[in-house]
């Protein structure tokens, strides 16, 4: 019997790594019958297939599920209509819509990037900071592009998670307000 069990290794793998172990097993505890080679061949085999396996299913999730979902949230009345980070000339890109009752003059925008993952979730830790500094008026309903020049931001397809502040004012006002908000885009 021990002989016959390393088939598994290439039908089920994790059948075949638990057959193969008895197989050695027996083998070890019965020296005269023969297979101890094609037991061990039968567990390399499905160890390496199952390797394989886990890698290839870790990546799809990876690729096709992700938990961080792109976003972009600022207080009530500004909403995102578009956004981008360009990691082949760093920049931020945010288009936004004013829903608020009244005009605003958009004087700033500021972004610290604060994590990236890029791999399984894991994420790493930075200190990227973007700002624009071109001013114009978003009237009631309109929305408008702003940029934002990054500091070496991370290549095509890192996932980000960045604090935006927007520094405004009302158009019959000098008092400068600031909005924050949260950023999660991946770099293009």
């Amino acid at each position: 019997m021990g002989n016959s069990l390393y088939i598994f290794a290439f039908i089920f793998p994790l059948l075949g790594l638990i057959f193969c172990i008895v197989a050695l097993v027996q083998l070890h505890n019965n020296p005269e019958q023969k297979g101890k080679i094609l037991a061990w061949i039968g567990l390399a085999v499905s160890i390496l297939i199952l390797v394989l396996f886990l890698y290839y299913l870790f990546y799809a999730i990876e690729y096709y599920y992700d938990p961080y979902e792109q976003s972009c949230y600022f207080e009530i009345g500004i909403d995102c209509d578009n956004y981008h980070l360009y990691s082949e000339n760093d920049t931020m890109v945010i288009t936004l819509q004013n829903n608020r009752p009244n005009d605003i003059h958009l004087i700033s925008i500021e972004a610290d990037i604060y994590k990236t993952y890029l791999v399984s979730n894991v994420s790493e830790n930075v200190n990227i900071s973007c700002t624009g500094l071109e001013e114009f008026d978003i009237p009631i309903g309109n929305s408008a592009t702003m940029t934002a020049v990054c500091d070496n931001l991370p290549v095509r397809g890192y996932m980000t998670r960045s604090f935006v502040t927007l520094s405004y004012k009302h158009n019959k006002s000098d008092k400068i307000f600031n909005m924050t908000g949260e950023l999660r885009v991946k770099t293009e």
